[in-house]
């Protein structure tokens, strides 16, 4: 049962009481809290103890504890009971105060003691040990029990004359002393404690007389010839008929032993020998008793002073000299001037020490006769009787330096003297001094040397001068003497304007040898300029300032010798006022457009102004903000504007750019291009694709016999702004292939028209590329039949087509346009066009301007290229079509060089050179090269130094003039590569892919380039361990970017196993770090991703892959949405073996808002492939859903085009 305490109960009554509707009943006051434990028992010394405090009252619990004072060592209250024990462990009485405390807070206390009973006292010491006259005595008393401290005294009895008994105060005392009397002494010790404890002890101490002994065990040392006396003293024995003898040994030659009839006697005399001596001396008593002990006697050899001669000192000249001593006793030394004296100006010290100092400065010269006297401790003496010769003041030469000088330069250098006493000074010259100088040799009382020097260098000779005393005195001196100095002429150099090639000279007069070295020594050139090295005095400033603003820098020339001159020189850099932004995002029909239109230079702030032409319909130019001005809202027409923007800043400067601004139409159409009705005739099938794919329309003429449709690559192509479709064929049954446009303007079409020349038996239209503005064609043809494949022109932006027109140079026989190595430049105004004009095998770049009302006559982009060579069909367009980039090896034959050519003018500009200087066997590779999208900069993958080592270099192309190229891949070890490179979106990145650490493993790496230095690599691919593993080195299906530029897709060898897994890989938050995670499952053995597109939002990436059976490829989408990949999922359906998702990555295609994607398949496992879409926006894909027309069997789709 579990008791309620009173301390609980009278709350519970209480509630109680109220609860039953009663009177509050009444609760009694407990009794006052007391302890009644009054005392507490005595207890033994090491016992054990146990004893209880009890307390009554108040409210319980009760606590105890110790208010003041201490319980006995060894025991302990408890504090719930008050229970005190253990084991007493120091006698004596011990009081304290024990309180109690009840659980209301209520205290009481009681003084109480305990008194622990000791041992008994005891003396513990029973008897002494026996003692001696004449030798001193110490023994010590001990006691036990009682309580410390305790006191000792003699209770009867008498002690030994000699000895005493002290008190102490500890249980032991000492009965010490040197007795003086002989005999059996007994006496009674007592010890009492501090509890009044006594305790005695008779002893009997026994005083015997001592033996005979000698007491002397050392004596002093001594010195040869120093009076020396010693004590040795003995003991005990008789009282009469003492005597003393050397009994073993011999004492130091010249010392005896006396040997009176005392106890003691002496050893004494002067010692005329040094060294050790021990000998053995014997004392006998009148009684016949002996006694010896051995001595040693250390005699030191004699004192004397061991100095001869002293330095002479010099009259004004501070002199220190010492007179050494040795022997003697060592100590004690004392000097003193016995005769003559110091010469004014000197004292001594140290006289107390071994060593005498003499020092000063003497103020005058003679002779000065001296004695010095030495004693020591032992007494020994010694003197040294010398004359000290004091010189006069000597000729001294105080120059320390001579200055220096320059060749063909007058020179003269003083030397000084500080004067002796002598007259007539001498002048010599040991060594060489410098070509062209001489000393004045008879100079008082300083001299000179002086000439002209006539050769440079450093030169050491040794001056001297000699008085008429013969005093002399020498110095080395080193001459400096420059060669000729060098000088920079220029003070000034012209200012700069950004983009601007510039150049200014520095000039600078010769110095004594050739080989020149310029350099910027503080400060900093305008990046983008170099000082040139051509170790003449003259230089150039070059290159183009890439930066703007006011440049303060020091320049210094140095020659051969590295002798220097600096000028400091400021470089204002400028920049004219110009619109920079090249080129705009393509507008969409219907669609909300935001873009802009930015200037740089000149003086803000800005107006912008359309001053020609017109923008798009639905689009307006806003206010700017700083430098840039948005352009606006949403377009309402299809169509390509042209229009002008001028700039003009606040000191009234004005710049202006035209733009070709092509608005797109809807995507609304899919053109599915193959033999759908087997009849071995291609057909050209328009199908609606904004909604589930519907009216299927074949928009090429009846074919008849075997007229077919080309289904090459660009053979069926939609107009950029998507109301045309253009498309090469054989429907005439003619043999011979046409080129068809279908306007698709109204909706579905009725028919195609022939937009090309009449062509000739065994003409064929081969290729053909649209127009920016979608109005014109340029197609590839033998139109002539003369087996000359010619570039023309049509227009085809009327009802009907315009005359063809033949824009390439003329052609001779087997002369030839390249197929498809024919561009539009980006404001349709040039068609350029590889061509081999002079039948020569040599394939060049032309280029023929079509901005007028007839093309003008083509004209090469570079001159004539040597045998063996060509242009590269890699022709690179800035986004405003103002200047071309291509690859041709100009100089020799596959030493391939870029170049880029102004177009802006009314002929084209000369072609210059972007690459470094390439050394015997250095190229740029094909196709290693790319504008970044804001077409301001250019890298491109060269082996620049001729050590098989491709690396990545910038050249920034924003202006006609471009930059010296920046090396960007980062230092690279030998056998390192940099295999592709792709720009990032925004232009301010770059991924490429290379051996960064020459393991054999091409590995992902990123640099910012956003500044005018490019950063350092960062790895972006997950560490490829072991060994083998690889990153697909193939820009846009090895790697590539994400439309929005925030992730990296890259395909590598992730299990060495020859299967390639797809990578995306995202920028860390802190922009320091890239993270890449797989995204397809674990592949089977031989499987592989084959390849891969972001959706236009970058919010999905599709890929191609046989994941789930070897050799059968089919398609999966990533939801990329979250912070990380979502799992892949099947967009084809479910195949059975052998069927197959087409390999072509052209044949992946995204619909313009990102929620379906288009592809080839052969998903029924018939052999026809087939045009599909899949709805992908959701949070699985939709079914796939088939684009084209129902085939029959060994029907086939060659190529499906999607409008942009």
């Amino acid at each position: 049962m579990r008791l309620v305490p009173p301390s609980r109960l009278a709350p519970l009554l209480l509630l109680a009481a109220v609860a039953c509707g009663g009177e509050e009943p009444t609760v009694p006051t407990p009794d006052p809290l007391k302890i009644v434990t009054e005392s507490l028992p005595a207890g033994d010394l090491g016992a054990g103890y146990d004893q209880k405090v009890a307390a009554s009252g108040g409210t319980t619990p009760y606590a105890f504890s110790i208010a003041a004072g201490a319980l006995p060592e060894g025991l302990e209250l408890k504090s719930e009971t008050g229970q005190i024990s253990g084991t007493l462990a120091q006698p004596g009485a011990h009081a304290f105060t024990v309180k109690v405390t009840d659980a209301a807070g209520e205290a009481a206390t009681r003084d109480l003691s305990i008194y622990v009973t000791p041992e008994a006292l005891v003396i513990t010491t029973e008897a002494l040990d026996e003692a001696f006259t004449e030798s001193p005595y110490d023994v010590t008393l001990t006691s036990e029990g009682g309580v410390t401290p305790v006191t000792w005294s003699l209770a009867s009895g008498a002690l030994p004359a000699g000895l005493t008994l002290a008190p102490e105060g500890t249980p032991s005392t000492q009965l010490a002393g040197t007795p003086t009397e002989d005999g059996a002494f007994t006496f009674t010790v007592q010890v009492q404690d501090s509890a009044g404890n006594l305790a005695s002890q008779e002893l009997t101490l026994t005083v015997t007389a001592a033996p005979l002994m000698v007491l002397t065990a050392t004596v002093p040392d001594g010195s040869v010839a120093a009076s020396y006396e010693a004590i040795v003293r003995g003991g005990g024995g008789s009282d009469a008929g003492f005597a003393w003898r050397v009994s073993a040994g011999a004492l130091p030659d010249g010392l005896t032993l006396e040997t009176s009839g005392t106890p003691s006697t002496r050893v004494a005399g002067t010692p005329n020998e040094s060294g050790t001596f021990t000998v053995t001396v014997t004392l006998t008593d009148g009684a016949g008793a002996t006694a010896t002990r051995d001595l040693t006697f250390v005699i030191q050899p004699a004192l004397q002073i061991v100095t001869s001669t002293l330095a002479r000192p010099r009259v004004g000249q501070v002199y220190t000299a010492t007179v050494g001593s040795t022997g003697g006793a060592g100590q004690g030394h004392q000097w003193q001037v016995m005769q003559g004296g110091l010469p004014t100006g000197l004292a001594i010290s140290g006289e107390t020490t071994a060593t005498l100092t003499i020092s000063g400065s003497p103020t005058e010269f003679g002779a000065f006769p001296l004695t010095l006297g030495l004693t020591d401790a032992h007494g020994g003496q010694a003197a040294w009787a010398f004359v000290l010769a004091v010189d006069p003041v000597a000729v001294r030469i105080v120059t320390t330096t001579v200055a220096a000088g320059t060749q063909n330069v007058p020179y003269s250098t003083a030397i000084a003297t500080q004067d002796g006493t002598g007259q007539g000074y001498v002048w010599a010259v040991q060594g060489a001094l410098p070509p062209g100088l001489a000393i004045d040799a008879l100079g008082a009382p300083g001299t000179g040397i002086s000439g002209v020097p006539t050769g440079f260098g450093t030169f050491t000779a040794t001056v001297s001068v000699t008085d008429t005393n013969g005093d002399s005195d020498a110095r080395a001196f080193t001459f400096e003497i420059a060669p000729p100095p060098v000088f920079i002429l220029t003070t000034a150099v012209a200012a700069g304007s950004y983009g601007v090639a510039y150049e200014a000279f520095l000039e600078g007069a010769e110095g004594a040898l050739a080989g020149y070295r310029w350099a910027v020594t503080q400060g900093s050139l305008p990046f983008g300029l170099t000082v040139e090295q051509d170790g003449t005095p003259q230089t150039r400033i070059v290159g183009v300032p890439q930066e703007v603003g006011t440049f303060v820098f020091t320049v210094t020339l140095t020659d051969a010798n590295g002798t220097t001159a600096a000028q400091a020189l400021q470089l204002d850099v400028t920049r004219d006022l110009a619109i920079v932004t090249r080129a705009f995002p393509t507008p969409e029909l219907g669609v909300t457009y935001a873009a802009s239109v930015e200037a740089a230079g000149g003086t803000p702030p800005y107006t912008f102004a359309i001053t020609a032409g017109a923008l798009p319909a639905g689009l307006g130019l806003g206010a700017p903000s700083g430098a840039v001005a948005p352009i606006a809202g949403t377009p309402t027409a299809v169509e390509a504007a042209r229009f002008t923007v001028e700039v003009q800043d606040a000191a009234g400067a004005s710049s202006s750019r035209t733009f070709l601004v092509p608005v797109r139409d809807l995507q609304r159409f899919a053109a599915v291009v193959g033999d759908v009705v087997v009849d071995n005739d291609g057909l050209v099938v328009l199908v609606d694709i904004t909604g589930l794919p519907t009216n299927w329309l074949t928009i090429n003429p009846p074919a008849t016999g075997f007229g077919d449709v080309s289904t090459g690559a660009g053979d069926v192509a939609f107009s950029p702004d998507n109301r045309k479709i253009a498309f090469i064929g054989d429907f005439l049954t003619d043999g011979v292939s046409e080129l068809f446009v279908v306007d698709l303007t109204p909706g579905f079409p009725t028919g195609p028209v022939v937009v090309s020349g009449p062509q000739g038996a065994n003409g064929d239209v081969l290729d053909f590329v649209w127009s920016p503005d979608s109005t014109r064609l340029l197609y590839m043809s033998d139109e002539r039949t003369d087996g000359v494949n010619e570039l023309f022109v049509v227009d085809v932006s009327g009802a009907t087509p315009g005359p063809s027109v033949p824009v390439s140079p003329p052609l001779q026989a087997f002369g030839d346009v390249s197929t498809q190595d024919f561009w539009w430049s980006p404001d349709g105004r040039w068609a350029l066009m590889l061509a081999d004009v002079a039948v020569d095998g040599v394939i060049e770049l032309y280029a023929a301007d079509l901005g007028g009302a007839t093309p003008a006559p083509a004209v090469p982009l570079h001159p004539p290229l040597p045998a063996g060579s060509d242009a590269d069909d890699g022709v690179l367009f800035v986004p405003d079509g103002s200047r071309v980039i291509f690859l041709v090896d100009q100089v020799a034959a596959d030493d391939h060089e870029l170049f880029m050519v102004d177009l802006s003018g009314a002929v084209p500009g000369a072609p210059v050179r972007l690459n470094l200087d390439l050394p015997a066997g250095g190229d740029v590779g094909f196709d290693d090269y790319a504008l970044s999208p804001d077409g301001r900069r250019l890298f491109y993958i060269a082996d620049q130094r001729t050590d098989n080592d491709f690396e990545l270099y910038l050249v920034d192309v924003s202006t006609p003039d471009p930059t010296v190229p920046q090396l960007a891949s980062g230092a690279m070890v030998a056998g390192a590569d940099v295999s592709a490179a792709v720009w990032a979106p925004d232009s301010q990145r770059l991924a490429f892919v290379a051996d960064l650490f020459v393991d054999n493993d091409s590995e992902l790496a990123v640099i910012d380039v956003s500044g005018l230095v490019p950063g350092a690599p960062v790895r972006a691919n997950a560490p490829l361990v072991p060994t083998g593993r690889d990153v697909v080195g193939t820009a846009g299906t090895g790697f590539g970017w994400s439309p929005d530029g925030s992730m990296l897709a890259y395909r590598a060898d992730s299990t060495v196993d020859d299967a390639s897994d797809l990578f995306i890989s995202r920028l860390t938050a802190t922009a320091t770090a890239w993270i890449a995670t797989r995204v397809n499952p674990e592949l089977l053995v031989g499987a592989d991703v084959d390849n891969f597109s972001f959706a236009p939002n970058s919010q999905r990436v599709v890929y191609r892959a046989d994941q789930n059976v070897v050799g059968q490829e089919e398609l999966f989408v990533v939801d990329l949405s979250g912070a990380t990949p979502g799992p892949a999922q099947q967009v084809n359906a479910t195949m059975i073996t052998g069927g197959d998702v087409d390999a072509g990555a052209a044949s992946l295609t995204w619909s313009r808002d990102s929620a379906r994607i288009f592809f080839e398949a052969d998903m029924m496992v018939d052999n026809n492939f087939e045009a599909w879409v899949s709805d992908v926006s959701g949070a699985t894909p939709g079914p796939p859903e088939v684009v084209n027309t129902s085939l029959p069997a060994n029907g086939d789709v060659s190529s499906l085009v999607v409008q942009p």
